[in-house]
């Protein structure tokens, strides 16, 4: 069974709280030796540590504001032959249950078929896939950006498992933003089960969170 959480929209800007991810470089914080960026700054990466990329756009609030820390990826990267890819493995313990969680935006202004990236997870063998497109609608108009948070429960079927996230609209060289990926057990190391807690939000002002609903979707 798989259940998607939306919270979204999230308006202006937010940052999550710290989890015990099994992924490392999360939130696209470090960088290559020698490749750091400036304030509003971004760049072209074919490598990033933790991560397997083909390319990818790491921007440093250039265009929005990060959901978590200084810096944010973008798929759809510029120069030809745009589209991007990364993914990442982590061991998992065969049936034992883990949360997938991501923080996704679509660039300001931009119709929605070119903010579409393809979402995988779980068993290489068997991968459960999404494709995120219709939200990025929620942006259109918006000068600052809004991030909207996925989160997806998965029983691991393999020892090893691993998060793949895509470019899939028009390659144009814009396209959406990814932040804040995280996988986490849903057991403590004493057998316990854990119950996932939705990120902690901060707003910038007097702004309220509104949260639009929770879907649910099952499969088999």
């Amino acid at each position: 069974m798989i259940r998607l959480f939306a919270l979204a929209p999230l308006f202006l800007f937010a940052t999550s709280a710290a989890h015990a991810s099994l992924l490392e470089n999360g939130s696209f914080e470090t960088l290559p030796p020698g490749a750091e960026l400036a304030p509003g700054a971004w760049s072209v990466y074919t490598s990033l540590p933790g991560w397997t990329v083909d390319r990818v756009e790491i921007q440093r609030g250039s265009v929005i504001r990060p959901f978590d820390g200084l810096n944010y990826i973008e798929l759809d990267t510029h120069g030809v032959n745009s589209h991007g890819r990364i993914e990442q493995s982590f061991f998992t313990n065969i049936g034992s249950d883990y949360l997938f969680r991501f923080a996704f935006a679509a660039r300001p202004e931009l119709a929605s078929p070119s903010n579409a990236i393809e979402v995988s997870w779980g068993d290489r063998a068997a991968p459960v896939l999404t494709l995120l497109e219709g939200v990025s609608r929620s942006n259109i108009g918006l000068s600052s950006g809004r991030w909207q948070v996925f989160e997806y429960f998965f029983t691991a079927t393999a020892s090893n498992s691993f998060v793949r996230f895509a470019a899939a609209g028009r390659a144009d060289t814009w396209g959406g933003f990814l932040d804040a990926v995280s996988v986490e057990p849903l057991l403590r190391p004493d057998g316990v089960a854990m119950v996932p807690v939705p990120p902690a939000i901060w707003l910038l002002g007097s702004a309220l969170v509104a949260v639009t609903g929770i879907a649910r979707r099952q499969a088999t």
